[in-house]
C-alpha cells in the first residue's frame, strides 16, 4: 500500500536533507535507496516525495553529526579537530553508517585512510550498518572505487562480506555496472560465484543486453576469468548466464 511505502521510504533516506532535484536524480543517495526509488512511479511517487519532505523538515529531526558531514565533504583538517574530544570509530548515523561508510561512498581515499589508522579503527573495519553493508559495499558506488577499495581490503575488510541479503560488494558491482569496482573485487580475492540469500551469485545479476554495453560486458569477461560460473543456478532454479547467446559470443569463455 502507499501507507506501507511511505513508511519505508521516510525509513530509507534517513531524513537527511533532500533536495526534489537530488530525490528525483539520486544525487545523494545510497545504493539501497536508488534501487527503491527507481521502482517507484506515478502518484505513489508523489506520495512518497511528499512524506520524505514533511519528514524530514520536522524540527525533531536531529541534523547529522558534523563528523559525518566532513567525511562526505573530504573535510580532514575538521575530522582531525573533532577527533580531540570524541572517537571517531563510535559516530554512526540513525542507520548504523560510521564514518568509514560515508567516506567510502564519497571517494575519500585521504579520509579512509586517516580513519583506518585512528584509534579504534579495528571496531571501524568490522562495522557493518543496520543492514549488514559494509564499507566495502559502499565503495562500490564511488567514483574512486578501485583506490578505495583495494585501501578497505589491505586493512581488512573481507573482499566477501556480505549483507544481511547475503549480497557481496561483487554483487553490487555488476548490479550497479561499476567495471573499476568488479576489477578490484575480483583481484583482491572477491569470490564470483557467492551465492546470495537467492541463491544468485554475481553473474545472476548481468543484465538481458549485457554484450551491448562495454561496461556490462567488461565486468562478465573479468567475472568469467576468475572463475565465475556461468551454468551456476539459483534457489529458483535460474542459470545464470541462461541469456547469453554464445554462439554469437563465442571468445568469452576463451
Amino acid at each position: 500500500s502507499d501507507l506501507t511505502t511511505v513508511r519505508t521510504y521516510i525509513h530509507l533516506v534517513n531524513c537527511r536533507r533532500l533536495t526534489k532535484l537530488e530525490i528525483m536524480e539520486n544525487g545523494n543517495t545510497t545504493p539501497e535507496e536508488t534501487r527503491h526509488y527507481r521502482s517507484v512511479t506515478g502518484a505513489t511517487a508523489v506520495v512518497v516525495a511528499v512524506a520524505i519532505a514533511v519528514a524530514c523538515l520536522s524540527p525533531s529531526v536531529p541534523l547529522a553529526h558534523p563528523a559525518i558531514t566532513a567525511a562526505v565533504s573530504g573535510q580532514l583538517d575538521t575530522l582531525v579537530e573533532l577527533s580531540v574530544n570524541a572517537s571517531l570509530a563510535e559516530i554512526r548515523d540513525s542507520f548504523g553508517n560510521s564514518l568509514l561508510h560515508w567516506a567510502a561512498k564519497a571517494g575519500h581515499v585521504h579520509i579512509c585512510e586517516y580513519l583506518l589508522n585512528s584509534p579504534g579503527h579495528v571496531e571501524m573495519i568490522k562495522r557493518v550498518n543496520d543492514v549488514g553493508t559494509s564499507p566495502l559495499h559502499w565503495a562500490v558506488y564511488s567514483h574512486n572505487a578501485s583506490d578505495v577499495i583495494s585501501i578497505l581490503i589491505s586493512a581488512g575488510i573481507s573482499p566477501n562480506i556480505p549483507n544481511h541479503n547475503g549480497e557481496s560488494a561483487l554483487h553490487w558491482a555488476v548490479d550497479w555496472d561499476r567495471p573499476n569496482a568488479a576489477s578490484a573485487l575480483l583481484n583482491h580475492g572477491a569470490n564470483p560465484n557467492l551465492h546470495d540469500l537467492n541463491g544468485d551469485t554475481p553473474l545472476h545479476r548481468i543484465k538481458f543486453g549485457c554484450m551491448d554495453s562495454a561496461s556490462c560486458a567488461t565486468i562478465l569477461k573479468l567475472a568469467l576469468k576468475h572463475g565465475g560460473d556461468p551454468a551456476a543456478v539459483n534457489n529458483f532454479g535460474r542459470i545464470a548466464l541462461s541469456h547469453i547467446d554464445w554462439a554469437q559470443e563465442p571468445t568469452l569463455l576463451s
